[in-house]
């Protein structure tokens, strides 16, 4: 029993200790059709219509943000900076998606199943 729970905060130690796996692109869509995929060392502010209005999307050191929204709660902006892969920042009312993710060449498998 103590064997088992030594593992289990092991393995969490282990876990919260492996480096952050960066988003090298960010890939936008709005009302689910790709408006484009951009890499996140070039620094750039992008203007993305949608229903409601223009966001502003900025990418700057290896993030990306929602610098301004058209939606009333702004949740969005809130959201802040990401830039770890799979991370994602969503404007429902304004049916925006910015999407963090690696190379497609850089994807490995965490599980196989038969």
């Amino acid at each position: 029993m103590i064997g088992g729970v030594l593992v289990g905060i092991g393995l969490l130690v282990y876990w919260s200790m492996r480096p952050a796996q960066t988003g090298e692109q960010v890939s936008i869509t709005v009302e689910g059709v790709w408006q484009g995929t951009f890499y996140l060392v070039e620094p750039r502010r992008l203007s993305v219509m949608g229903p409601l209005g223009a966001a502003i999307v900025e990418i700057e050191a290896g993030a990306v943000r929602v610098a301004r929204a058209p939606c009333h709660r702004q949740i969005c902006v809130g959201t802040g900076w990401a830039q770890r892969r799979g991370a994602v920042i969503a404007c429902l009312p304004n049916r925006l998606l910015v999407q963090v993710a690696g190379r497609p060449d850089s994807y490995s498998l965490d599980a196989v199943s038969r």
